[in-house]
């Protein structure tokens, strides 16, 4: 999209659903909800410029780079307004997404989503940029890979997220990273995710594996909307992997909340 090539599935009839997966990661960590929600819905998953099997490019690796490609994606294929769900950096760009084009979008859902980091969280995100600046810096991403894990995590699940990282080609892997946290409009940190939440308009669901309670906390103080929900669960950072029945589970029942009428309290 805008020029380059993106790899996406567009499969199903409903009402339609874009999966935006995570930084260095790939569509195929939708597979615990393709067939699930494709029953019911169309289903439009997509690698992010740079990932997968989309095409590589000079530019364009930051939060409202991928968001327009993505608006470019839905356009193209008719199938907007849609909920957006992201993970992780997916969850930052379908927020920008409905921030910059709000009629392309009906609600969100971010599964532990890379922003309104504490300062320790900051900190710690830094001292891996510079890291991954130097060689081999995706051995080192692929430890920080591991770490998001919990001891539930699957072996399996562990080892397909190491080797998944230390595949990624190596100008998108950091620059995708890197405008998280740089630049006067980075998005990671606390105060700038403020200023993008605080122009997100419709619903959203958020879900955080239980070590970022505080983050649960602090964006459970941004709801506005009868529909905003805010959950924090007992999983590693893929909590849509990890917990895929449970998950699944909570974004039907609350994607059915955005179609029912708002009762008066």
């Amino acid at each position: 999209m805008n020029g380059t090539e993106l790899f996406y599935t567009d499969e199903g009839k409903g009402p339609p659903l874009l999966l935006v997966h995570g930084w260095g990661c790939d569509s195929h960590d939708w597979n615990w909800q393709l067939a699930h929600f494709g029953q019911r819905h169309r289903v439009l998953a997509v690698d992010l410029r740079g990932h997968g099997r989309s095409q590589v490019t000079e530019y364009g690796y930051t939060p409202a780079g991928f968001a327009a490609d993505l608006a470019v994606l839905v356009r193209q294929r008719a199938c907007g307004p849609v909920v957006a769900i992201g993970h992780s950096l997916g969850g930052v760009i379908v927020n920008v997404l409905a921030a910059e084009h709000p009629r392309l979008v009906r609600g969100v859902i971010g599964l532990d989503p890379a922003y309104g980091e504490s300062d320790a969280e900051r900190l710690t995100s830094a001292a891996l940029l510079r890291a991954l600046r130097v060689a081999p810096g995706r051995v080192l991403a692929a430890s920080a890979f591991a770490q998001a894990d919990d001891d539930g995590t699957p072996q399996h699940l562990r080892i397909w997220h190491r080797r998944r990282a230390l595949g990624m080609p190596h100008q998108p892997f950091i620059q995708s990273f890197a405008s998280l946290y740089e630049g006067p409009d980075a998005i990671a940190p606390r105060a700038g995710s403020a200023l993008l939440l605080a122009r997100r308009r419709c619903p959203f669901l958020s879900v955080y594996m239980a070590r970022r309670r505080d983050c649960a906390e602090w964006e459970n103080g941004l709801r506005r909307h009868p529909a905003d929900r805010v959950v924090c669960l007992d999983t590693g950072h893929w909590p849509h992997q990890q917990r895929p029945e449970l998950l699944n589970t909570m974004m039907d029942e609350w994607m059915a909340s955005l179609e029912a009428p708002i009762t008066a309290k």
